[in-house]
């Protein structure tokens, strides 16, 4: 059993102040404790499979049907975003090739997708649409442990979750890209790190929570390190197959524009926000 990562430590350790431990607040306490990269924003087994979760391949070993999905998200999606938002750090600049571009919003919506909240909400959700879909027995399963055979559906959208990311992202792209630079203060970064704000749209009561960060008037944005932060947004006349703009230049944000997005990253947060200061400003 291991501690798998759904806030990853590249970007943890951005937030960290020694590289190793991070400043946390608790959610519905506001209590200010000390953390660990290591251990923080991590799930036990969270993106593990078990084969009785998949049933229709119980007929075939192992090795031949369970993805290891930890190991995809870390090849396909961390490690080339994770050298992209270190030279973006380092520069503080969005210099960046047509790839590198859709690497970037590649991880944006893996951040929006897997969070443990949205998750869950997710199979809530489509346990709605079709009730006669099962429920696990402990209800706490599809928050990260494995499946035991008791929830195939969590086992299935695991599986099913790289291939929808890279869709998402290939709609997201006809979004502008922008960086958000901090001269003073800092942003903080909560356990569901990207927020998607709509002013203009309101989803329909059918709509999967995931595709909302697609839509037309979306503004996303995620933290990247206590300066930087990625802001993308979509315009109402862009269509799909798109490519937005890249504006390399980053754009200077005072206190209120700061402070908004922090109490976004607060009010999303399922239990904790980390501080690199431990001074946790805007809440």
């Amino acid at each position: 059993m291991a501690a798998h990562h759904f806030v990853p430590r590249l970007l943890l350790q951005q937030f960290s102040h020694d590289g190793v431990h991070l400043n946390l607040m608790e959610k519905d306490t506001r209590r200010i404790f000390g953390g660990t990269v290591a251990r923080s924003f991590s799930l036990r087994d969270f993106h593990r499979i078990v084969p009785d979760g998949l049933p229709q391949f119980g007929d075939l070993p192992e090795e031949q049907v369970v993805p290891d999905v930890e190991q995809v998200l870390d090849r396909f999606f961390e490690t080339p975003a994770g050298d992209i938002i270190k030279n973006v750090v380092q520069s503080e600049r969005l210099d960046l090739q047509p790839e590198q571009r859709f690497e970037l919003v590649k991880f944006v919506v893996l951040q929006w997708y897997r969070t443990p909240s949205r998750f869950l909400k997710q199979q809530e959700h489509l346990r709605r649409l079709i009730p006669t879909l099962p429920h696990p027995t402990n209800k706490m399963r599809p928050l990260g442990k494995a499946a035991d055979g008791e929830d195939s559906l969590r086992d299935m959208r695991l599986v099913a979750m790289p291939i929808e990311v890279v869709n998402l992202a290939a709609v997201l792209q006809r979004a502008d890209l922008y960086l958000y630079k901090l001269h003073e203060s800092e942003f903080l970064l909560g356990d569901d790190p990207v927020s998607v704000v709509n002013k203009r749209s309101r989803p329909a009561s059918n709509v999967v929570a995931p595709f909302s960060i697609t839509w037309h008037g979306s503004e996303v944005f995620l933290p990247i390190s206590p300066q930087l932060g990625i802001y993308l947004a979509t315009g109402m006349d862009a269509k799909r197959g798109d490519i937005g703009r890249t504006i390399s230049e980053p754009i200077i944000l005072g206190a209120c524009d700061r402070a908004p997005l922090n109490q976004l990253q607060f009010r999303n947060a399922s239990l904790y926000v980390a501080s690199k200061s431990g001074e946790f400003p805007d809440i």
